[in-house]
């Protein structure tokens, strides 16, 4: 009715799977049989109108996830892994959002747990194949548009995220010859970060129609909570340091467009726009977890500078040309 919503979704899905390897086997053995997962998810949610300007809404939803071929077979030949399974992920949201004919907000809090994860790394002259890597992401978005006047308009937006590992991993080595050795090595990973992902972003933008068909635009985002990718090496001592936590950054980005109109619904919208106008430099992800340690010999912004990281994109632009009918 006008007051209340509802859904509910679910889908059913399957994966086939076959290993064709021409130089370690004769003709006859260079395939596997095809190995059929079952995989799916089912969600379902309830939304409802307090008023025309108010609403609050509840999500929930599973998902079971077929594992990538390289869980199935693990040590790069045609040998089916045995205890392979599917990634299991459940979610949850409950949010809040408010219309008016100059601004709108939402506010959504979340949490999803992901379990048994697989992961290849390499670590101490084998290849590992970890299993059962399970993570859970916990957190609170708000985001709001404002436009006082109809030549001018303010966004922004805060994310707050706590994700981390919950439990540890334990994997099998495998040499350069894909056989398996007997060694299994466990990583500690209970309440280690996660990597890869800000888990603190916020942002605002502004956009001014100075006159008719002419615009310019500003926006500002802020980075922080970053840390380091699971690297096994830094992982294997159950009195590690956790994971590496990144600089913040901050980054700005501008743009100007402008818009002909040739009538009957057309026309030609010219848009120039900066990225990253103050060209920051900044780290976008490193793939190691090393310290600062007092023997440590260089830093950058507290940073030992032994790890391997990738920096961002410096000042970039771009230009483009749009033709609408």
């Amino acid at each position: 009715n006008d007051k209340v919503s509802a859904f509910l979704q679910g889908g059913i899905s399957q994966q086939g799977f076959q290993r064709v390897d021409y130089f370690l086997y004769v003709p006859e053995d260079q395939k596997t049989d095809w190995e059929n997962i079952l995989g799916g998810n089912v969600k379902g949610g309830l939304n409802y109108n307090f008023t025309d300007r108010h609403n609050v809404y509840v999500n929930g939803g599973y998902y079971s996830k077929q594992p990538a071929f390289g869980s199935i077979f693990i040590n790069n030949k045609n040998d089916l892994n045995p205890t392979f399974q599917n990634e299991k992920i459940m979610g949850f949201e409950l949010g809040y959002g408010y219309r008016s004919q100059k601004a709108s907000f939402n506010l959504n809090l979340y949490r999803t747990e992901w379990n048994d994860r697989f992961l290849r790394r390499a670590y101490d002259g084998f290849t590992y194949n970890f299993t059962g890597i399970n993570e859970l992401h916990m957190g609170i978005e708000a985001d709001v548009n404002y436009k006082p006047v109809d030549n001018l308009r303010f966004n922004a937006m805060v994310s707050v995220g706590d994700w981390y590992y919950k439990g540890n991993a334990e994997g099998t080595a495998y040499d350069d010859n894909t056989n398996e050795v007997l060694s299994t090595k466990e990583l500690f990973l209970n309440e280690v970060k996660v990597g890869n992902a800000a888990q603190f972003t916020a942002f605002y933008g502004i956009e001014w129609k100075a006159f008719k068909n002419f615009s310019l635009d500003w926006s500002q985002s802020f980075n922080d909570k970053l840390y380091a990718a699971l690297y096994a090496e830094n992982f294997t001592a159950e009195d590690n340091k956790g994971a590496l936590r990144l600089p913040s950054y901050s980054l700005a980005d501008a743009g100007v467009s402008y818009k002909f109109d040739l009538g009957d619904k057309m026309g030609l919208k010219f848009r120039f726009n900066v990225n990253n106008v103050f060209d920051t430099l900044y780290i976008s992800e490193s793939d190691t977890n090393n310290f600062v340690t007092s023997s440590s010999d260089t830093t950058w912004r507290g940073i030992k500078t032994n790890n391997l990281i990738n920096f961002g994109y410096g000042r970039t632009w771009n230009a483009s040309v749009r033709f609408d009918f």
